[in-house]
């Protein structure tokens, strides 16, 4: 870019997007850790986060609020269902 269009160049790796992103799978593979011992994955921990708090919940409900497609959702229940949780 030219100088006088008044930009700031930075590098990729400094852009706010790529922190956010970079700190966001810094933050899962934490929480994968400290969860696997208990025998959820990550992809589990979104339905049982929102299980938690609210049950009895369809899945069309379960996928809006976890921001899933609904067979994704059929998927992750039996799953857990096979695991026993």
């Amino acid at each position: 870019m030219s100088g006088d269009s008044g930009e700031i160049n930075l590098p990729f790796d400094l852009s706010i997007g790529y922190q956010i992103r970079l700190t966001h799978r810094l933050m899962q593979k934490l929480l994968q850790l400290k969860i696997e011992q208990f025998g959820v994955t990550l992809g589990m921990w979104y339905f049982l986060r929102v299980l938690w708090d609210q049950d009895g919940l369809t899945q069309k409900e379960l996928s809006d609020l976890v921001g899933t497609m609904e067979p994704t959702t059929l998927s992750a229940i039996a799953s857990m269902e096979q695991r026993g949780i």
